[in-house]
């Protein structure tokens, strides 16, 4: 598939707009375009993300999760819980999003699933997001 793919929606002054993909992975680059991929066609999403989003998913995916991934009960161990696994072999340098909520760690409701980047800078918070799956 070639780097850029025309979606045939009309852009600024009539033009067709561009969808990019990264160089290395099949999957859409940038942020106008859904990260997800399709694992019926194992082909990345063609719809667009939500002008008011900045999750880089479609509004599909944001409620389902990444088809390239799935959550499964701990095959082994039930102690462990949910665990998150490939449904299809994902090349090198696949991007999947970690998002939820910002909030202050005493707030947080998913502790241990919570992430920290920012020192004094609140956490993500992923309890109560529909479709997040990295959370597991």
């Amino acid at each position: 598939m070639s780097p850029s793919v025309a979606n045939g929606v009309g852009g600024v002054g009539g033009q067709q707009e561009v969808r990019k993909l990264r160089r290395k992975v099949n999957q859409n680059s940038g942020r106008s375009y859904c990260w997800a991929t399709c694992v019926e066609t194992n082909q990345p999403c063609t719809e667009r993300v939500p002008e008011d989003s900045n999750i880089p998913y479609c509004l599909h995916h944001l409620r389902a999760g990444d088809s390239a991934i799935e959550v499964i009960d701990h095959p082994t161990n039930k102690d462990v819980g949910k665990i998150v696994v490939a449904r299809v072999d994902l090349p090198k340098g696949y991007k999947l999003v970690y998002w939820g909520r910002r909030v202050r760690w005493k707030g947080c409701k998913g502790e241990d699933r919570a992430m920290s980047y920012l020192q004094n800078g609140g956490v993500i918070d992923p309890y109560d997001c529909e479709g997040q799956q990295l959370q597991y």
